[in-house]
């Protein structure tokens, strides 16, 4: 029994840092502005729940030789019209690094929209107020 048991968590262990190493890849290019490489994914709010709101995760890659603050604000349109705004994200990073997804706070919810949505020629997004500010240090 407790063979079945041990047997159950290894697999357990084994499919979530599968899927974890999977999440880690397929962000696709957005653009590069002013040194700072902009990639996005989508993906569900609730992995498990088909019909989770969409949540679109970015990372961005500072290319320069110095460190920067990134601001940039995300829009979600329905047929052209403005469903939603994320004013005033503001982002410190250094030198080649790169931040990414939910703990660097890059995740936005599309609240009403699933995954499958995002996909229909109604539904878009785009960056607005993009501005990079040069800084000593994001210490």
């Amino acid at each position: 029994m407790s063979r079945i048991f041990t047997s159950l968590i290894l697999f357990a262990l084994f499919i979530g840092l599968a899927s974890k190493s999977f999440a880690q890849r397929g962000f696709e290019y957005y653009a590069t502005k002013e040194g700072i490489l902009i990639q996005y994914r989508w993906s569900r709010q609730n992995p498990v729940d088909p019909l989770s709101n969409a949540a679109l995760s970015f990372r961005l890659t500072n290319q320069n030789e110095f460190p920067v603050i990134v601001a940039l604000s995300v829009n979600f349109y329905r047929d052209k019209n403005h469903m939603f705004e994320s004013k005033d994200n503001h982002y410190c990073i250094e030198p080649g690094q790169s931040l990414r997804g939910a703990l660097a706070h890059m995740r936005f919810m599309a609240e009403g929209v699933t995954i499958e949505m995002t996909q229909e020629p109604w539904f878009s997004w785009d960056i607005t107020g993009f501005s990079l500010k040069q800084v000593d240090s994001c210490r």
